[in-house]
């Protein structure tokens, strides 16, 4: 990393505003360092540079032992190398020029970024694209950068203002963690606009220009970097975002063949799988996961400590105004369930301990469950005709986004098929095809609780 600076050779300083600062033991130091002023990342601005006049005016405190971390990785835009963390859990880096800097261990939030929304000749917003029911806008940044801005609290109904503002908390939170392991991603942050004289608020983003595996799946091919690829698969596998199996429209390309990680609004469910398939994009680790470039990165979340990830929760919420400490606490609690899950198992290992299959597995528990609330449900309770119970238990689904009407078609023949063993009196776990996802997730949510589900380990809330 360019700077030989062990743990053991450094001290925590604390500013007057309880800001960690670290100088090394020898006290050697460049006083042209200064602070940074208006660093570029937001989470810049709770890491202060050493300086002369800083050490003046904090005692110097020591906090040990520090511990090295396997995670380093740098940080975006401020020259700053992650290199460890103090026994507390607060992040400490250097910088090229062997200047250190902690990262403050209790984070102020930001205020939100006011953003400038984007209008055509009509003066209407320009959607990204015309899809959900919350589409993301055009902006611009308020540094005049290209910018999308989605709306988190809508006029009306308050439950669905609710849901919003915890689905964009999370966000913003898995964004920033995923930053802080050294994935390259998308940034969130709460934001604000003006729209017809009437301030609006939101999450905002860089827009990002590059190929998606949608609309482009050949870039699958030129990724130059796999196994940081495979890393941010992994990490974000930790934090639950179950939207990454079946959804090739996450993940960009960029033109050197870095892979670009986003939208994490699925983030923060329970579980590293879902429905038997470990929360990971199919085509990208059946590609390029290997056992040499999965296990490394399962022993850094598997090392992780409750206080460290109770402390990266409190960093990634800080561009949150909604992270309110009862939504930390969940997301806190769900990071710690999800290691737990990886400290029993590597459900990454099917991609390559064996050929990489293209199906998925329901376990017996869940094949049982769901299959016993189709006939609760649509059979009175009683066995009836498999072909008839699944067209009844699919007619409430939505045909919309990736949940098309052909993987609804084909998803239906699947649990037909499943009906008719169960109603055989079989009882084994069922194979799905993963790009049938969408249509499971859909059909859990319509035929069994939030709580069944949970218990069942779906996933899925």
């Amino acid at each position: 990393m360019g700077n030989d600076i062990r743990p053991s050779d450094v001290q925590l300083i604390k500013n007057a505003a309880g800001v960690g600062l670290v100088q090394q033991a020898s006290g050697k130091r460049k006083p042209e360092e200064k602070l940074i002023e208006e660093p570029p990342d937001p989470v810049a601005k709770e890491a202060v540079l050493f300086s002369e006049e800083a050490s003046k005016e904090a005692p110097v405190i020591t906090e040990t032992p520090l511990k090295e971390s396997s995670s380093a990785s740098e940080a975006s835009d401020t020259g700053l190398s992650i290199i460890g963390t103090t026994e507390s859990g607060a992040l400490f880096s250097t910088g090229p020029s062997g200047v250190v800097a902690v990262l403050s261990e209790t984070p102020e939030t930001l205020p939100p970024e006011q953003v400038r929304l984007k209008l055509d000749e009509k003066g209407e917003t320009i959607p990204v694209a015309k899809i959900g029911l919350n589409p993301p806008l055009l902006c611009h940044l308020a540094d005049g950068a290209p910018g999308v801005f989605k709306v988190t609290r809508p006029d009306g109904d308050p439950v669905e203002t609710k849901s919003r503002q915890d689905e964009a908390a999370k966000e913003i939170t898995a964004s920033g963690i995923m930053r802080e392991m050294g994935v390259h991603t998308i940034l969130y942050r709460d934001a604000e606009a003006v729209h017809e004289g009437k301030s609006v608020s939101g999450i905002a983003c860089e827009y990002v220009k590059n190929q998606n595996l949608v609309s482009h799946p050949e870039r699958i091919n030129d990724i130059s970097d796999p196994d940081s690829a495979v890393r941010g698969s992994i990490i974000d596998a930790w934090l639950g975002n179950f939207d990454r199996i079946a959804n090739d429209g996450n993940i960009w390309v960029e033109p050197d063949g870095k892979v670009v990680y986003g939208d994490y609004g699925c983030a923060f469910r329970q579980g590293v799988t879902a429905l038997g398939l470990p929360k990971v994009n199919v085509k990208l680790m059946e590609r390029y996961a290997t056992k040499e470039n999965v296990e490394p990165v399962l022993s850094e979340i598997r090392g992780l400590s409750d206080d460290q990830i109770a402390q990266m929760v409190e960093r990634g919420s800080m561009r949150s105004q909604a992270a309110t400490p009862e939504l930390k606490e969940e997301m806190i609690q769900t990071l710690i369930r999800n290691r737990d899950q990886l400290r029993e198992s590597n459900p990454f290992a099917r991609y390559y301990e064996q050929t990489p299959s293209s199906q998925g597995e329901l376990p017996r528990e869940t094949v049982s469950a769901i299959s016993q609330s189709i006939v609760d449900r649509f059979g009175n309770g009683q066995p009836s005709d498999p072909g008839r119970l699944a067209g009844d238990a699919v007619k409430g689904l939505k045909v919309r986004g990736f949940l098309t009407e052909a993987v609804v078609a084909e998803g239906r023949q699947e649990l037909e098929r499943m009906l008719s063993g169960q109603l055989a009196g079989e009882e084994s776990s069922f194979p799905v095809n993963p790009n049938h996802f969408f249509f499971w997730q859909a059909l859990s949510k319509n035929v069994l609780s939030t709580q069944k589900s949970m218990e069942l380990g779906l996933g899925l809330k």
